[in-house]
């Protein structure tokens, strides 16, 4: 799923998503109920260069929804320079401990995931995932 192989998107889906960006702090979904750990790394974060985050009137530190035809996600805008201004990275595994067990801990909010199509993929393996087409806006 790039502009290359969907030409026909990428007016509607102009960045392409990169997922399982990792932190020292955590394993996967693992540790982020130790308070310790998330107040190093306390919010989901994407990565975007700051001229692709000024084009879409965005600040560092912004909460942001990342989206596709399949769905959306929820993640705080982190800035940073070293990115292609057309590919964001956001971090996989997220859950939030201090919500309501009813509500799943809010695993699908910040779940990079949500924009993953469920189908058995060009391999027959698995589905396609960590590449994507997207849009931002502000949250």
């Amino acid at each position: 799923m790039t502009p290359l192989s969907m030409p026909e998107k990428t007016e509607e889906y102009p960045l392409i998503l990169t997922t399982g960006a990792r932190v020292p702090h955590f394993f996967h979904s693992e540790q982020r109920q130790i308070k310790k750990l998330r107040a190093l790394h306390p919010d989901p974060l994407v990565y975007i260069h700051p001229e692709t985050a000024a084009k879409y009137d965005v600040n560092d530190g912004d909460w942001i929804w990342i989206e596709n035809e399949y769905g959306k996600c929820k993640y705080k805008a982190a800035f940073n320079d070293t990115y292609d201004p057309a590919v964001i990275q956001a971090e996989h595994g997220w859950w939030f401990p201090e919500r309501k067990a009813e509500d799943l801990f809010g695993v699908f909010e910040s779940n990079c995931n949500n924009l993953v199509p469920m189908d058995a993929g060009v391999s027959g393996f698995g589905s396609n995932y960590k590449a994507m087409i997207c849009k931002i806006y502000k949250a």
